[in-house]
């Protein structure tokens, strides 16, 4: 009742339905992160940061702390869809708000579209027989099916690809911790720092690159009138997945920066073809594991975190064409599921 008031307060009625909890939100944001994510950009990190790659993933989480804490504040001040655009559009000015939304709604939907296409090659290059543009038609059909029968299928569908990655992590933690233990790679504490290469104009470059692992967890915000507790909810758990993403992230780096087969032709080189993490699970339990660790990169970022960023998509195209800023038909609710479906259906 009290949700419904603070939305009546600001001329709204409660149309779509209160049903995620803590628990949801925190795996709905742990899933938009990727908790595998720096496996797919790991040597980029590592080449920047002259190794110090574990230290780009820490700074990064520092500093996206305040980001966390500010999404907070502003989330209790006005509690509703639309996130940003609303935050803007309320405490500066609507023409700030609506230039707000279109630029979050750029990497909103582009993002999640590359990521899309980016899973689809990669699947292509692991079962050649299936075409890249059918990979793509797929992970988009089946993440609309699911956001299309409402917010507690989706709630559901996350958890389950979110336990699947969390399963994916916790072999190559376990294999690549017993290979170091077996005299695989070399136990350093490098990753956090390393004299000979450390200044921070480094780190600062390459937490740059970093933080891209973060991106996501402001989405929760989208969620505020879907969440059981409102406000209250959604500033605990921004908070408990970025803290949750950034131990992960930094336990991963640090262990596969210990098993980088060649580090000096890596610091030297780049990874120009993106294999530098997968090389480093090879070394640690061999080819399966550098199988594993790219096939369920490929799909993280092709099912659960594209489903999730149409879910935050939708909910904004839903906020603005409420306030008339979209056209209305964006705004039309399904009574029987309770979700923005025709915006969810042009996300799609």
């Amino acid at each position: 009742m009290f949700d419904q008031k603070e939305l009546e307060h600001y001329g709204y009625r409660q149309e779509l339905a209160r049903r995620l909890r803590f628990r949801d939100l925190v795996a709905y944001g742990l899933v938009y992160m990727v908790p595998i994510a720096p496996m797919a950009i790991f040597g980029s990190v590592y080449a920047g940061s002259g190794g110090m790659v574990a230290l780009a993933y820490a700074v990064g989480v520092v500093a996206l702390v305040f980001t966390a804490f500010s999404y907070a504040q502003m989330v209790k001040a006005f509690p509703m869809s639309g996130s940003v655009y609303n935050y803007a559009g309320r405490g500066i000015s609507p023409p700030v708000g609506f230039l707000a939304g279109w630029v979050i709604l750029l990497d909103y939907v582009l993002v999640p579209g590359l990521l899309c296409l980016v899973a689809s090659v990669a699947m292509h290059a692991t079962v050649p027989s299936v075409p890249v543009w059918l990979w793509l038609l797929g992970f988009v059909a089946v993440n609309t099916v699911v956001n299309s029968v409402g917010i507690r299928m989706t709630a559901v569908v996350t958890r389950v690809m979110l336990v699947g990655e969390l399963i994916v992590l916790a072999v190559f933690l376990a294999v690549a911790g017993w290979a170091l233990a077996t005299g695989k790679g070399r136990f350093s504490w490098e990753a956090f720092y390393n004299a000979d290469t450390f200044t921070w104009s480094l780190v600062a470059g390459a937490v740059s690159i970093a933080v891209l692992s973060f991106l996501g967890f402001d989405g929760i915000s989208m969620l505020a009138e879907e969440t059981k507790g409102g406000s209250r909810q959604i500033g605990r758990a921004m908070a408990a997945v970025l803290i949750l993403a950034g131990v992960l992230f930094i336990a991963q780096t640090w262990l596969a920066a210990m098993l980088v087969p060649d580090p000096g032709t890596l610091l030297a080189e780049g990874d120009p073809n993106g294999t530098a993490f997968y090389d480093a699970a090879a070394v640690a339990g061999g080819g399966w594991l550098a199988t594993v660790c790219a096939v369920a990169t490929a799909i993280a970022w092709g099912l659960p975190n594209s489903m999730v960023a149409q879910v935050a998509t939708s909910r904004l195209l839903y906020a603005m064409a409420r306030d008339r800023q979209l056209p209305a038909f964006l705004a039309k609710v399904s009574i029987r599921r309770n979700v923005p479906i025709n915006a969810t259906l042009l996300t799609g």
